[in-house]
């Protein structure tokens, strides 16, 4: 990717305030609509745009969250990722494995699963729903006190 002239200062801040409802949509787009509608979008992004918009997104990422939490929407663990890596090192030459082949999705009760629940147009079972809402009550909590603590930090 070419770096795009610098900006200053302002141009910058500017950039970044337009970014967040592109950032927004991508993400919608991303979880929701799938890969050739997220290349489509990304097409249409100025060089400017496409260089700032992994930062924008990267900093909207909550950093004590681990892999397989931030990806829990996609109910693909990290292991699953390590065995297609070598499951695809065992193929031919040239070939590559179809995407998506090595997927288990996590079983109820889950947040994942309570998702897929919603995503199938399905009533959620209650015990997706219970884990679904102490997930959302531990991120809020975890939140809260990273919040807390940076304000104590900046109070000392």
């Amino acid at each position: 990717m070419n770096t795009p002239p610098p900006l200053t200062p302002q141009e910058r801040q500017n950039l970044a305030r337009d970014l967040i409802p592109l950032a927004m949509r991508l993400v919608g787009i991303v979880h929701e609509e799938g890969p050739d509608a997220t290349a489509e979008f990304l097409a249409g992004l100025t060089a400017e745009q496409q260089y700032a918009l992994p930062i924008i997104l990267a900093a909207m990422v909550p950093d004590d969250r681990t892999p397989a939490e931030l990806l829990g929407w996609y109910e693909v663990r990290l292991s699953d990722l390590k065995k297609r890596r070598r499951s695809t090192a065992s193929l031919p030459e040239g070939e590559t494995q179809p995407a998506g082949t090595v997927v288990d999705l996590q079983p109820c009760p889950s947040p994942a699963a309570y998702k897929r629940h919603l995503a199938r147009g399905e009533q959620a079972c209650d015990p997706c729903k219970e884990a679904s809402r102490r997930y959302r009550q531990e991120l809020y909590q975890t939140r809260k006190s990273r919040k807390n603590r940076r304000r104590q930090k900046a109070a000392a």
